[in-house]
């Protein structure tokens, strides 16, 4: 066998992973960051809200919108104050520690917040 034709896989496999590497370069979507500093001004306008009695809806309906998953507080859990802990990127989003405090069955409880800042402007409870 001609010692030229055995490198001819290797010179097609190289050429589509090149060429895919370019496609993807050119049809990348924007790029989202992790932005800590952001994320907890926003975890503390949507802490501030709960407290001060506003409701989920009332933070969906601002512009820009902040929508909110936390179980407690859609249950119409009372949060009396908080404290905002650890900030730190956490992929795509931002993780953030927090000290709820208020009656029970809320209680004082160590949580977890997922915020996200991009594309939409999202705050979660973690595990």
């Amino acid at each position: 066998m001609n010692p030229s034709l055995r490198s001819v896989p290797w010179l097609v496999v190289a050429l589509v992973v090149v060429a895919g590497f370019g496609a993807a370069g050119c049809s990348r979507g924007p790029a989202y960051v992790a932005e800590p500093d952001k994320a907890a001004v926003v975890l503390e306008t949507v802490l501030a809200a709960w407290r001060d009695g506003a409701t989920c809806e009332d933070l969906r309906k601002r512009v820009p919108p902040i929508h909110v998953a936390d179980e407690r507080w859609l249950r119409g859990a009372k949060l009396e104050s908080f404290e905002i802990g650890d900030v730190r990127p956490f992929g795509l989003s931002t993780r953030c520690e927090a000290t709820l405090v208020g009656p029970a069955p809320l209680g004082t409880k160590k949580v977890v917040y997922h915020v996200s800042t991009q594309p939409a402007i999202s705050v979660a409870l973690g595990d």
